[in-house]
Formats: structure tokens, sequence, C-alpha cells
């Protein structure tokens, strides 16, 4: 079976994200006046870890290592669904319609699957979109602790670009702090199972442990450069399988 054709149905999600950032950049640049380039550096890395994750391939299970594995099917799983034999971690999702190597979960967020090539970039999506909420409650704590006269004298003369502003930013917070709750929720917990190598899946079903200590875990989901861990880069399709290419992503470092 061949990977589903996405029919955006699901796009409100990433739409609505990216509603947030664009209010975010607005409100930085105008009533709140922060920092702006700060603002445009997380909140970009927020879109673009966001809509990659999203845009490729969550790992496919390489054509070549099925042919290989095909006689040697009792140390592998068989899929029924693909015919065919799947490495270990990995799992069928209706989903998408194929075997995803090391499937974490099937994400509405970002109508995807969370795999080997995405993992990274799901968790600097949760990472970056945590701290461009935190600059934002921290510039919205500051402007309502500041001097800003101005914009209450503006509020009182009952000017209209400063009422709909600062009804518009009450009403965003409002939004956003339900939102951190979210983030930080599965940032600390997404950071917590890649320290261990595990996945949400592993989790479900009671895999066996599969730890190669902190540096060997951030590794196999961050790469083998640790210069590149926070940036959304696209690792390549042909990647090696987490339990084969470890020990040379290790030789690398």
């Amino acid at each position: 079976m061949g990977r589903h054709v996405r029919s955006w149905k699901k796009c409100n999600i990433p739409a609505f994200l990216f509603f947030i950032i664009m209010a975010y950049f607005y409100f930085t640049a105008t009533l709140l006046r922060g920092n702006m380039l700060l603002s445009l550096f997380l909140g970009t890395m927020t879109l673009v870890s966001l809509y990659t994750a999203a845009l490729i391939h969550p790992g496919p299970v390489p054509d070549a290592w099925k042919h290989e594995q095909r006689e040697a099917v009792r140390s592998h799983e068989w899929c029924k669904q693909c015919d065919s034999a799947r490495p270990e971690r990995a799992h069928h999702c209706h989903y998408c319609g194929e075997c995803i190597v090391r499937y974490d979960h099937h994400c509405d967020w970002i109508d995807n699957c969370v795999g080997t090539r995405n993992h990274k970039l799901f968790f600097l999506f949760l990472l970056y979109i945590s701290l461009s909420i935190l600059h934002f409650l921290w510039m919205f704590v500051a402007f309502f602790r500041g001097d800003n006269s101005r914009t209450v004298q503006a509020v009182v003369a009952g000017k209209t670009k400063e009422v709909v502003n600062l009804v518009l930013l009450i009403f965003y917070c409002m939004i956003v702090i339900p939102c951190a709750i979210f983030a930080f929720s599965f940032l600390g917990c997404t950071g917590w199972m890649i320290s261990r190598n595990e996945t949400s899946f592993d989790r479900n079903v009671g895999s066996r442990h599969f730890g190669r200590g902190l540096t060997r875990n951030l590794m196999e989901v961050f790469g083998p450069n640790p210069l590149l861990w926070l940036v959304p880069t696209i690792p390549p399709v042909n990647m090696p399988l987490p339990q084969d290419g470890f020990d040379k992503l290790a030789d690398l470092v």
C-alpha cells in the first residue's frame, strides 16, 4: 500500500498556529514594542519546523532493506498490510497506509506521522513555539507593569485603534495560555522520551529498553553534529535505519 494523498482536511490546525505566530509578530511590533528580531527568529523557526515536519516523509522502510530481509523474517516483524518485513520499532500507520521507521505516533496537529525523519523537527516545533509563548508572556507582563500612560490615555479618549488593539491583545493572551499548557507538557514529555531513546509507541506496547546513554540517545534523533541539533534540517531519504546505522553515526562524533 502506498502513502495516502494529503487531503488537507486537517489544515485548520497548522493554519491556526500560523495565525498565532502572525499575531505574535503584530503585537511585538505594535502594542508591546518588544524585541522584533527575537520574535522573528523564534516565530520563523517555529513555522519552518512545523511545516517541514508536516510535509516530509516521516520515515519509509527502504525497499533494499525489505528485499534483503525477506528471507530472514524471523528476526524481524512482518507487516500483513504491506506484505513485507519491517524493522524493529517500525509500525504500520493506517492513516498513512505504510510502515514508518521508529514510529512515535500519528499527529493530527501536522496530519502526518512522527517517525525517524521528522522526530527532530517535531521536537523543535514544540521547543520554538514554547519559547515564542514565553517571550510573548514576558512582554505582556512587562507591558502592564510598565509606564503605558499614552496607551491608557488613548483608550480613555476612545481612540478606536488603541481600544481594538488592547482588546485583541487580551483575547490573544486568553488563547495563548491554554496553548502554552499543551506546548510545555508535550515538550517536556517528548524531550524526556528522546533522552531515554523511547517513543510513544514503545511505551504503549511495552517494548524493550533501547537506551544507549544520553549522548547517543540524542544523536539518534538529532543527528551526529551537535551544532545542527537546534536547526530544522531535513535528514536524507536514504538515511540508515536507527538500529542499523547508529554505530556509524556514533563514530562520526
